[in-house]
């Protein structure tokens, strides 16, 4: 945590609070990620000249990126801006305006074609709070690079990151004191919560340009292959492809992200317990392509060698998940620095012993990513 000047705050920034706790200068909580100039002006105009910010849960800082990250970070932080504008204003009794969504989704289909690695990686940095609009952010990157993986046509790119944004506008209409409950939800608390997948239909059903596949998503995202799932039960042959992987990008998120109330889990964990639903939750097949598309070790993912040197999954290789590209790292002077680039599958003895603690081990994975110009 850190005091920064309100004229030096960039969009990207996460604002904790302002204001020593005196008289003439009370605290004032804000507790969120800076996405446009606008959110600036607020707090100017509340009359704080300084504000702390939370290092851990901002955004990379551009100047030091490479033009390409710093770009896709503008993409993040926007994206990030819209989803907050659309909930927010569905909140308030509006609706989703289509035309709205077209050029966001195409900034984020863009900079995925461009290059993937970016928004997906920003994407599993486990550091963002705002939760029900960056898991809409994620969803929405998660569901381009898995398609893309199986050979969408730049049609069906647009649809699917349409879905992954909008899958849970449902929940604009769920009470914030439920939303954001710092704890386990009661069974009627949850009742409720159970519904926004039924209200993100009716919110999306309002616009009648949205494309039926979009609310499609948004009302079968919890659906399971086996008929486990709600609101209908629908299994299997029922349920639309796109809802499918929409599921698999939501619970993905879900469960890697971290919450008030619980830690998320690693990449590794959660692609191995969802290997684990095939054929239960999920449809087998897609289950499978799905976790060779995200890899076992997602990128950035920092883990320790079977020769106890540390390193960073820099690529995966889609013919052998347990053999990916590593940057091993080595400490300087407590400065992680990258000593080698090593890839596994052609490495013999070499293997993954463990998956790290990136936060305790003080490794930024991206920032080694960035390096390597992804």
């Amino acid at each position: 945590m850190r005091k920064v000047a309100v004229s030096t705050l960039t969009p990207g920034m996460f604002v904790e609070r302002a204001g020593e706790g005196s008289f003439s200068s009370p605290n004032r909580v804000y507790r969120w990620m800076l996405t446009e100039p606008e959110d600036i002006a607020a707090i100017a105009a509340d009359g704080y000249g300084e504000v702390w910010v939370d290092e851990s849960r901002s955004l990379p800082d551009i100047v030091n990126l490479s033009p390409e990250l710093a770009r896709s970070v503008g993409v993040y932080v926007q994206t990030l801006g819209y989803i907050r504008r659309f909930m927010d204003s569905v909140r308030g009794g509006g609706q989703v305006q289509w035309p709205e969504v077209g050029p966001i989704v195409d900034q984020v289909v863009g900079d995925v074609l461009a290059g993937e690695k970016r928004l997906k990686s920003l994407a599993k940095l486990r550091r963002y709070d705002e939760y029900t609009y960056s898991h809409c952010v994620n969803v929405g990157v998660f569901s381009v690079v898995f398609g893309r993986s199986m050979g969408a046509s730049p049609e069906e790119l647009t649809l699917l990151c349409a879905a992954g944004l909008l899958h849970d506008a449902g929940k604009a209409r769920i009470p914030l004191e439920i939303l954001n409950k710092p704890g386990k939800l009661s069974d009627p608390e949850m009742a409720q919560m159970r519904r926004h997948a039924e209200l993100g239909q009716e919110v999306l059903g309002l616009s009648p340009e949205i494309p039926e596949g979009v609310v499609r998503a948004a009302s079968e995202h919890h659906e399971r292959y086996d008929g486990s799932g709600y609101p209908l039960g629908r299994r299997a042959g029922q349920i639309a492809t796109i809802s499918t992987i929409i599921s698999l990008c939501d619970v993905y998120d879900a469960m890697t992200s971290n919450r008030v109330y619980q830690s998320g889990r690693t990449p590794h964990e959660v692609l191995a317990k969802m290997y684990g639903w095939k054929g239960k939750d999920f449809h087998p097949e897609l289950v499978l392509r799905f976790i060779r598309c995200m890899g076992i070790y997602p990128e950035g993912t920092v883990i320790r060698l079977s020769d106890g040197r540390v390193a960073v999954i820099r690529a995966n290789n889609p013919k052998n998940l347990l053999g990916p590209t590593v940057a091993a790292l080595q400490l300087d002077n407590g400065v992680w620095r990258r000593q080698e680039v090593i890839d596994l599958s052609v490495q013999a003895g070499l293997t993954i012993k463990s998956v790290e603690d990136s936060e305790a081990l003080g490794v930024d994975g991206l920032g080694f990513l960035a390096e390597d110009g992804s």
